[in-house]
């Protein structure tokens, strides 16, 4: 079977057409709308504007009035102040003036009152001074004769004195004759004195060579102790210097005046190379025997070591002996070239 479509009535197709027209209607009518609206909120702005705009003008208008107001206003007030200041200042001159005038006229017043009292003082003064001269009158009287009544009585005493110094020179002239007796006495005296100090000089001289002689015999057997200590010292080395493991020499340098520096020992060592167990102790006595003689030491010679090589067992044991002791080593290298 085929399949029919059904046609269209038109009655449907009025009722879309009008239903779109209708819309299409509406729509024009909110556009229209819509722009009333716009252009009645313009109109309403321009009006909001321009009432501004008017109601600025009239208060710009406003602001500039009152400020000349102001402006007459503090010019009217200056016009009064400056008035009134040139009366206030008229006013001052005048009461200057006459300040002026009143000091004046009490300076005037206060002058013809000191010129009064100056005069006063005057009088009272002129009438001081007479009455001082008459009492200094007065007293030049009294004064003159108390200094006669005091001169008749010095005189008095004058000759009383004179009296009194006389009988002083008498009994001073006796003193010192007793005393030219005394003095005689003395002088004798003095010379055996004298005669005494010299015997007792020349004892003293006779002593004091005494003294000397005694001194230099005793320089003399200082010397011969200290030689003879020299040579006990060379024999006692000598005698223990009889080592199987080195030979030694020993010199024994001191100072011939000195009596308290000790002597210097002088030794030279030679060690034959060999085996070094027996020259250690041996060593080690010798150097103690020296050391024990003086502490100015100076040992040299040959020891047939190796100081300069570390790693030898001789040369570390000899190092430390020398060490223990108080000895260092000045020899740095090998003195010899093949061994």
């Amino acid at each position: 079977m085929e399949n029919f479509k059904p046609y269209p009535s038109p009655f449907i197709e009025a009722e879309e057409a009008q239903r779109i027209e209708t819309n299409i209607y509406r729509d024009k009518l909110e556009n229209v709308q819509l722009e009333r609206e716009n252009m009645v909120f313009d109109a309403k702005v321009d009006s909001m504007a321009l009432s501004n705009l008017v109601h600025n003008k009239h208060a710009l208008t406003e602001i500039e009035l009152c400020t000349e107001l102001q402006e007459l206003r503090a010019n009217v007030k200056a016009e009064e102040l400056n008035k009134q200041s040139c009366i206030q200042e008229l006013q001052l001159k005048q009461n200057m003036e006459l300040m002026e005038l009143n000091n004046k006229y009490e300076d005037k017043c206060r002058e013809v009152d000191k010129i009064m009292t100056l005069e006063d003082e005057m009088d009272t003064r002129v009438k001081e001074i007479k009455i001082r001269k008459n009492r200094e009158l007065e007293r030049a009287t009294e004064l003159n004769a108390h200094n006669v009544a005091c001169e008749l009585k010095k005189k008095d005493k004058w000759k009383e004195e004179l009296e009194n110094a006389n009988k002083l020179a008498q009994r001073q002239e006796r003193k010192h004759l007793a005393a030219k007796n005394e003095n005689k006495r003395l002088t004798e005296a003095i010379q055996k004195a004298e005669l005494m100090k010299i015997h007792l000089l020349m004892d003293l001289e006779e002593y004091e060579k005494y003294k000397v002689k005694q001194r230099a015999n005793q320089g003399r057997l200082n010397k011969l102790k200290k030689e003879r200590h020299q040579q006990k010292v060379e024999k006692e080395l000598l005698l223990q210097a009889n080592y199987t493991s080195f030979e030694s020499l020993v010199l024994n340098l001191s100072h011939t005046e000195s009596k308290t520096c000790q002597p210097v020992i002088f030794a030279i060592i030679y060690r034959p190379p060999g085996p070094y167990s027996e020259f250690l102790a041996e060593l080690s006595e010798f150097i103690l025997n020296l050391v024990l003689s003086s502490d100015k030491i100076l040992i040299v010679g040959d020891f047939n070591i190796h100081v300069d090589k570390d790693s030898d067992s001789l040369s570390s044991a000899f190092m430390s002996l020398i060490d223990s002791v108080g000895f260092f080593q000045t020899i740095n290298e090998a003195t010899h070239r093949l061994n």
